[in-house]
């Protein structure tokens, strides 16, 4: 999108989207060196991920409103490959303050959205006039309170649900993962001295001497 706007192609203010930009690559960058640095494999590693994840969404959403709309949805679905239900709730928390941020933020900092600023409830034909022109109604004299029960809470409730649902195929997919690991285990152990049969020796057979005809033992 910054690189649309800067050739001319978008029609976005070229200062919104620059800010976009750096914010959340400063963003970014210094995450990936944390990252990097620290390792993957700390416990703590995955909420510090989680969090500049939404971070860096909730700066795209802040600027470019209408161009990054499911963007905060984003670190809900990086969540659930870590199959815990601790980690969505966290994630969902975050995201709920990223929402609030950018909603309001947004308001004042990104891309102004008439519908905020008007209060248009009504459909295109009930503001357009004979000659075409656009009939103003109402400008919107409570902004705090119309940006929060209009815009973000239908978003916290979407987000909810999405939340709940991920959660969902998340422990789905986790029992299909132990229910095929429980039956690896029972095709490959001998039911009555519980090592490994045939068949396991005959695949790590196979496996090992992959350019051998002939093995004996």
């Amino acid at each position: 999108i910054w690189l649309l706007d800067m050739l001319g192609i978008f029609i976005v203010d070229q200062t919104i989207t620059t800010l976009a930009f750096l914010i959340s690559w400063g963003i970014y960058i210094p995450s990936m060196f944390i990252c990097a640095f620290c390792g993957l494999h700390k416990p703590w590693i995955k909420y510090f991920i989680l969090l500049w994840t939404v971070l860096m969404f909730a700066v795209i959403h802040l600027f470019l409103t209408y161009h990054a709309t499911l963007a905060l949805l984003i670190p809900i679905t990086f969540a659930c490959m870590y199959s815990s239900r601790k980690i969505l709730v966290y994630t969902y928390l975050l995201t709920a303050l990223g929402i609030i941020g950018a909603l309001y933020g947004g308001y004042y900092f990104g891309l102004c959205d008439a519908n905020m600023v008007l209060l248009t409830t009504e459909p295109l034909r009930a503001y357009i006039g004979p000659d075409n022109t656009f009939l103003l109604s109402e400008i919107n004299s409570n902004v705090p309170l119309s940006v929060g029960l209009f815009y973000i809470f239908p978003k916290l409730v979407i987000a909810g649900v999405f939340t709940m649902v991920c959660n969902s195929v998340s422990k789905i997919i986790g029992m299909n993962m132990r229910r095929a690991r429980e039956m690896e285990n029972l095709a490959d152990l001998d039911g009555m001295t519980g090592v490994y049969n045939k068949s396991k020796f005959l695949r790590q057979v196979a496996g090992a001497y992959r350019a051998t005809e002939k093995v004996a033992v």
